[in-house]
C-alpha cells in the first residue's frame, strides 16, 4: 500500500509540475534567501564572431532543493552594436559540478522533467528536478554549485557591453516544491574586435599614413 501511495504521489507531482513552474516564475528576482550568479568569461571580455559562456551557479546555500528553473538571457547596453544569440545545442546542465548531480546523495535529474530550451527574450532556459522527487539535503551546506552552463553565439559585428542576467522564470523548489527566496546577481562582459580585424584595422591605417606622406 506504501508504494502504490508513494506512485500515486508521484504521478499527481508528475502532473502538477508544469503549474508549479508557473507560480515559481512569480518569484521576485531579489529577496532575501539563496544567491544565484551568472559568472561570465575571465577578464570580462569576449572576442566577436567567438562563443560567450556564462555559468549560473548557487552559493550560500540553506535550504535543501527538490528542482530549480533558470532563464539566462543577454541584454545589450546602450552604444552596444552587433548580436549575442543563444545557442542551445552547447548549452548544458554542467554535470560534472551540477546541483543536482554532484549533490553526493546518488540523486539525478529526472529525465522526462529535466530539459533545456529556448527562453522569451532570446534566453536559454532550463528547467531541473531530481529523479525521487524529493529534496536535495546536500544543497543546505551552503555549497557553490551548478545551476546550467548557457552557451551564445557573438556575431562578428557586435562590440561594446552586453550584460547576462536571469530572466523571470528563474526560481528555486524546496520541500513540497514550495518556493524559496533568492538573490540574483548578473555580469557584464565587453566584445572586443577579434585580434585579425585589429591588425587588418591598423594596416589600412599605415597604408593610409604612407600614402599621405609620400603625396605631401
Amino acid at each position: 500500500m506504501a508504494c502504490e501511495s508513494n506512485a500515486t504521489r508521484r504521478s499527481g507531482l508528475r502532473r502538477l509540475w508544469p503549474w508549479m513552474v508557473a507560480v515559481l516564475g512569480m518569484m521576485p528576482l531579489s529577496s532575501m534567501g539563496e544567491t544565484i550568479s551568472v559568472i561570465g568569461p575571465a577578464g570580462g571580455e569576449v572576442i566577436a564572431g567567438d562563443s560567450l559562456t556564462a555559468l549560473v551557479m548557487i552559493s550560500d546555500s540553506t535550504e535543501a532543493l527538490v528542482g530549480y528553473t533558470v532563464d539566462v538571457r543577454v541584454v545589450p547596453l546602450a552604444g552596444a552594436t552587433g548580436t549575442i544569440t543563444r545557442d542551445l545545442v552547447n548549452s548544458n546542465f554542467g554535470d560534472p559540478q551540477n546541483l543536482i548531480d554532484a549533490s553526493g546523495t546518488g540523486e539525478a535529474r529526472h529525465s522526462p522533467l529535466s530539459f533545456i530550451g529556448p527562453s522569451a527574450g532570446g534566453g536559454v532556459f532550463f528547467n531541473a528536478v531530481t529523479a525521487s522527487l524529493e529534496t536535495i539535503p546536500g544543497a543546505a551546506a551552503g555549497v557553490n554549485d551548478i545551476l546550467g552552463e548557457a552557451w551564445f553565439t557573438v556575431s562578428g559585428d557586435a562590440s561594446g557591453q552586453f550584460r547576462i542576467e536571469l530572466g523571470p522564470s528563474t526560481a528555486l523548489a524546496g520541500e513540497g516544491f514550495d518556493p524559496i527566496p533568492f538573490e540574483s546577481v548578473s555580469t557584464t562582459v565587453t566584445v572586443v574586435p577579434e585580434p585579425a580585424a585589429v591588425l587588418l584595422a591598423g594596416l589600412g591605417a599605415l597604408t593610409l599614413f604612407r600614402g599621405r606622406r609620400r603625396h605631401a
